[in-house]
């Protein structure tokens, strides 16, 4: 391919300098690429953890958003009102790492964390006959 450079001429010239200047390269672009390593080990650690406290809110929006006696609804697990602020409180924590997360992941996770902070507004807002979604027969 015209305009690249021929590697085996490079590696047969026995060209000192040019050897020197590559390992100079190379060891100067080591800690990036560890740097780059690290972060998407970060990342991926920080996705995780997110997606374990975003699991735990699932029940609670659930009651929220589904008819009473839903199949998909169980009581026991929803959160209450303190347990709700709390958990958007470690989200809110964990948002200060996000920035090694991808663009497009760090915008979701922006719009999720808002509607989180309406949510537990809405929550502690209701009362809780109606945040549990239980109905008087008497």
């Amino acid at each position: 391919m015209p305009g690249l450079i021929d590697v085996w001429d490079f590696l047969a010239a026995r060209d000192w300098p040019s050897w020197l200047t590559l390992a100079a390269v190379l060891v100067a672009l080591y800690p990036i690429h560890r740097q780059r390593r690290r972060d998407k080990a970060h990342a991926r650690n920080l996705r995780l953890r997110f997606g374990a406290l975003l699991m735990k809110f699932r029940p609670t929006l659930g009651a929220l958003l589904l008819p009473s006696g839903h199949p998909s609804l169980t009581p026991t697990a929803q959160l209450s009102p303190a347990q709700f602020r709390d958990l958007v409180r470690d989200v809110s924590a964990l948002m200060e790492y996000a920035h090694v997360l991808e663009p497009e992941e760090l915008d979701m996770l922006g719009v999720t964390h808002l509607n989180l902070n309406a949510a537990a507004l809405v929550i502690v807002r209701r009362p809780s006959s109606v945040r549990t979604r239980r109905t008087c027969s008497s």
